[in-house]
């Protein structure tokens, strides 16, 4: 949402004094896979939630030569600029997080910001999350994978038509249809339905500002071979 927490909560200040509606761009929870997904968790079919593990990266080796690496405008590398979106699913998922730490490497050469990342966090229902990103994956990789005590369920992106489980005793996964999307569409469609007041926002400044406190916490207490400051 900005390149600061700061800056974030500025953003979160204006509009609060102001008529105007506000959403983040946090497409991803837009998506019919990931409303299936949810309903699946919510459900209860998978039990308890242990695990998320989410992957967001690929070969974006160009990032070295972009905005997106220069910290005195991106604020920060993959972690803020990817795992924004993974903070944003997991709460949105899985609900609150409640403690949150990190690791990440720089291996651009010419660059101050981390360019590989893997946050864990906990959410205040217990369940652990593993989120990684980075922008020098040889092989694109993009998932959401949650296990619970009674059984698995798992979205790929490069299969953007379903969703699949297999619960306990079960050797087969089960497919599950949904609708192909990259969440741009379903998105608008929702903010533009607030707009003309025929629902509140599902995505709020509170979500954004959410998202870089989380951030600006791992950056605060994590200790990459790379300076990267606070966000603040």
């Amino acid at each position: 949402m900005a390149h600061r927490l700061e800056s974030a909560r500025q953003i979160r200040d204006a509009a609060q004094k102001s008529t105007a509606l506000f959403m983040p761009a946090f497409r991803h929870r837009f998506l019919p896979a990931i409303v299936a997904l949810k309903n699946v968790l919510v459900s209860g079919k998978v039990g308890e939630i242990v695990l998320f593990n989410n992957v967001f990266g690929g070969p974006a080796f160009d990032m070295e030569h972009k905005w997106f690496t220069n910290k005195s405008i991106a604020g920060g590398g993959s972690i803020l600029d990817t795992n924004s979106h993974s903070i944003d699913l997991f709460r949105f998922l899985l609900g609150e997080i409640i403690g949150e730490k990190a690791v990440m490497h720089r291996h651009f050469k010419t660059t101050d910001v981390e360019d590989a990342g893997i946050l864990a966090v906990k959410g205040a229902n217990g369940a652990l999350g593993s989120l990684q990103s980075s922008f020098l994956l040889g092989v694109g990789t993009a998932y959401i994978d949650v296990i619970g005590t009674k059984g698995q369920v798992k979205y790929d992106y490069l299969e953007p038509d379903r969703i699949r489980y297999r619960l306990t005793g079960e050797d087969e996964w089960q497919d599950m249809s949904v609708t192909p999307s990259d969440g741009f569409s379903e998105e608008i469609r929702h903010f533009l339905g607030a707009v003309a007041g025929e629902h509140a926002l599902a995505c709020t400044i509170t979500d954004g500002v959410r998202v870089m406190e989380i951030t600006n916490a791992v950056y605060k207490s994590s200790q990459p071979d790379v300076s990267v400051e606070s966000l603040t």
